[in-house]
């Protein structure tokens, strides 16, 4: 087997290894704890950058995708989407501390979102 040949091999076992790594690493994941007008207070355990949603009769549906910031300091951003139409409307972006406040938004309806915890796999 030439040298050339032989690298590609290698250079192809590498690849096909780290896409499998990665693929199948466990994410992290974020607990959530939201407040609601209405009193409902669901949890969500969301992984990182994945979306979760809460189904509320009489307020609506709506979607929040966690992402870690910056892991020395623990601050999380969300996102938040009304769920009801299609395309889904992005209502607002928060940021909070893991473990700190709520942050409520000024959104209508009212949502606090507050950072219980991060999970790790």
């Amino acid at each position: 087997m030439t040298k050339s040949r032989w690298l590609s091999v290698v250079f192809v076992a590498l690849a096909t290894t780290a896409f499998y790594v990665q693929s199948f690493a466990a994410t992290r994941s974020i607990l959530l704890e939201l407040s609601f007008a209405n009193g409902a207070t669901p949890q969500l355990r969301i992984a990182d950058g994945q979306t979760g949603t809460v189904d509320l009769p009489n307020v609506g549906k709506f979607g929040f995708v966690p992402k870690v910031q910056n892991d020395a300091n623990g601050m999380v951003a969300v996102e938040i989407f009304k769920l009801d139409s299609t395309p889904h409307t992005r209502l607002t972006r928060v940021e909070a501390v893991t473990g700190g406040d709520r942050i409520d938004t000024d959104t209508t309806p009212r949502i606090g979102v507050r950072i219980v915890r991060g999970v790790e796999p």
